[in-house]
């Protein structure tokens, strides 16, 4: 009777080996990264990811899951809604209004509300690697529309009405985000938005790799985003 009963559970442990290795295989399967050495762990994932996003959202917290989806939550970047043109507008309208009074302001708040709503979709078809590959290059596309708007003539830089009217006319000045292109305006106006909802569908991926759904938390109103979500 003991005999048996050793065999039924050595039968049972083998299989809960099996299922736990397949599990990690189906694991690695879906966390499809290029990089050369990729990490054990959703912690030490979110430890790699942390200081660029960091840098542009000093308040969410990626010390582990939880305490990332809730900074998250609790950020500007889970308030716009499905109304992307006031959501640029309330967070950005003054500035721009300052920047450009007489080069109709109104305008480029529209046309930034459209840039940043595709951008937002182009993030929704992308893959966990293709978001990390964009987060590795995100600091130096920041960089570059910044410095598109400083291009240096004789003594001076070109001033901000001037590349409004290049803006609105043949030599709009791009910066590329992967395979999507953004006014080098509107990137440097709105880094921390941009890096917002990137880090907003990366952590949604790296969740959904793990196996992770969260579907009690409905706190992130951005479109059609959904925690609990996963492809």
């Amino acid at each position: 009777m003991n005999r048996s009963y050793s065999k039924i559970r050595h039968i049972q442990e083998a299989n809960k080996r099996l299922e736990n290795r397949l599990l990690t295989e189906k694991r690695l399967m879906e966390y499809d990264i290029d990089d050369e050495a990729m990490a054990s762990s959703l912690e030490q994932e979110l430890a790699s990811i942390s200081p660029v996003i960091k840098e542009y959202l000093p308040n969410v917290d990626l010390s582990s899951a939880d305490s990332a989806v809730q900074s998250l939550n609790g950020s500007d970047i889970c308030a716009i809604g499905n109304d992307v043109t006031s959501f640029v507008n309330t967070k950005f309208g003054k500035k721009i209004m300052e920047m450009f009074p007489d080069d109709n302001p109104l305008e480029i708040i529209k046309q930034m509300g459209i840039s940043i709503n595709n951008f937002i979709e182009y993030l929704s078809t992308l893959t966990l690697s293709d978001l990390k590959d964009i987060l590795k290059n995100i600091k130096s596309k920041i960089e570059e529309a910044k410095n598109a708007q400083q291009t240096p003539t004789t003594t001076q830089t070109v001033s901000e009405g001037r590349l409004l009217k290049e803006f609105f006319g043949t030599s709009m000045t791009l910066v590329k985000i992967g395979s999507f292109e953004m006014p080098a305006l509107y990137m440097s106006l709105m880094s921390y938005i941009i890096v917002g909802f990137l880090a907003l569908w990366l952590l949604k991926s790296l969740l959904c790799s793990f196996n992770i759904k969260i579907t009690k938390i409905k706190g992130c109103r951005v479109k059609s985003f959904e925690w609990g979500q996963c492809k």
